[in-house]
């Protein structure tokens, strides 16, 4: 199911390389911001306060987005010490029940995998469906939530701080080596004792947060809009199963649409080529066998096989080997094996007749090991092999080899007379 599904997700982005950007628009009280995304490169087109913002969302065909607040959003993390995706996500509502104050009906989870030498790290990120349900003013395609839109934004305006403190309005955030840490909701006049706590927490972050940046009064609503754009494993989707958009569910269906019928034009290329290609080498094989090319090749191969079977034996030059029955019968009843006794026995066909080529006779190899108590038999036995000619073909090696008792020899048999 998980390689269906990788599949499915390459499919698209093929897809989406040859059909226009993708929009998403996202909203935060009355702040917007709209970003593109184009061949996986997003760009943020436009932002700004209150200027009718959905006539840009339906001209555009943009997803909707918006985000729950901090306060509404708990962040967990995890340490597990399974690796695999699907036990992982399995044992999560269990592994959390004690953690979070949602119960399982209302739980909403946002696991992110980091797979380390060890263990998994897991970060959580929860809510409940009411809350979901309470923010669904807009009807949003695409529920995220503001520290992960911090985030988000903090990633695109500061690319080159690997950890950082960020305070926007009432919610402070910890980025640790490129990842969402931690985030806190700060009530009035606490701020002092929350950042004091978090960078106790966090030493080696540098304890001056970023509370100003480029377009930072929009932070949120960018971040939101990058956050959906990115379609990649952190990006945060909260409105899930029965709670999915219309809008949301209509898309999907369309891609799966896509998908299925770029599957169909896959196929059909596939049995295209191919059947071209049989073709061409059809067409060649009846020319060396000196057919027309608009021959069927059926009729081509009965004719062959009726004129195969019509030749008499009279005429066939080619002899068989001895069947490794017989070798096994002309050897047994040799007197001058009388005192040895045969361990291993390979027999293996080394040539034979093919058409187009110039082998006319089989050949075969003979891998024998035995063992005596009487050397001279042994010897016996050898000398036997290097004068014997009705089965043994001479013209070929005859190699022999003792150790400590054991007697190895390779020779070749020659086709038998019909």
């Amino acid at each position: 199911m998980e390689q269906i599904k990788k599949y499915y997700e390459k499919v698209l982005r093929f897809l989406e390389k040859w059909s226009g950007p993708k929009y998403f628009f996202s909203i935060n009280g009355e702040k917007f911001c709209l970003v593109s995304k184009k061949n996986n490169q997003l760009t943020i087109e436009s932002f700004g306060e209150d200027v009718k913002p959905l006539s840009r969302l339906e001209e555009k065909e943009a997803e909707l987005v918006t985000g729950l607040d901090s306060e509404d959003v708990i962040l967990r993390q995890l340490k597990l010490k399974l690796k695999s995706k699907r036990e992982i996500l399995a044992t999560l509502p269990f592994q959390v029940e004690n953690l979070l104050p949602y119960s399982q009906e209302e739980l909403i989870l946002l696991p992110t995998l980091e797979v380390q030498k060890d263990i998994t790290l897991v970060s959580l990120l929860a809510t409940s469906e009411s809350s979901v349900t309470k923010h669904l003013i807009w009807d949003a395609d695409i529920v995220s939530c503001a520290p992960l839109a911090l985030f988000r934004y903090a990633r695109h305006y500061f690319p080159e701080k690997e950890s950082l403190f960020l305070r926007h309005e009432n919610t402070l955030i910890v980025i640790e080596n490129r990842e969402l840490r931690a985030f806190q909701t700060i009530r009035h006049g606490d701020s002092e004792r929350v950042l004091a706590h978090l960078q106790s927490k966090y030493p080696k972050i540098d304890p001056n947060p970023v509370t100003e940046g480029k377009n930072f009064g929009y932070a949120v609503a960018i971040g939101l809009a990058l956050d959906a754009a990115s379609q990649d494993p952190r990006s945060g989707q909260f409105r899930q199963g029965a709670q999915l958009s219309q809008r949301h569910l209509e898309r999907k269906k369309k891609n799966f649409v896509q998908f299925f019928a770029a599957c169909a034009c896959f196929v059909l290329l596939t049995w295209s080529t191919g059947h071209l290609h049989l073709k061409k080498r059809e067409n060649s094989a009846l020319q060396a066998l000196g057919y027309a090319k608009k021959t069927k090749l059926t009729s081509v191969i009965q004719e062959l096989e009726t004129s195969l079977y019509k030749q008499s034996k009279s005429k066939t030059t080619v002899s068989p080997l001895p069947k490794i029955s017989e070798l096994l019968a002309w050897m047994s009843a040799h007197p001058k094996l009388a005192d040895c006794s045969i361990q291993r026995l390979r027999y293996e066909l080394v040539r034979a007749p093919r058409l187009g080529t110039q082998i006319k006779t089989y050949s075969a190899k003979v891998e024998l090991e035995l063992t005596t108590q009487n050397p001279a038999a042994a010897r016996k036995f050898h000398e036997m092999l290097v004068r014997e000619r009705k089965i043994i073909d001479q013209k070929q090696e005859v190699r022999w080899n003792a150790d400590h008792g054991i007697y190895r020899a390779t020779f070749h048999v020659k086709p038998q007379s019909l």
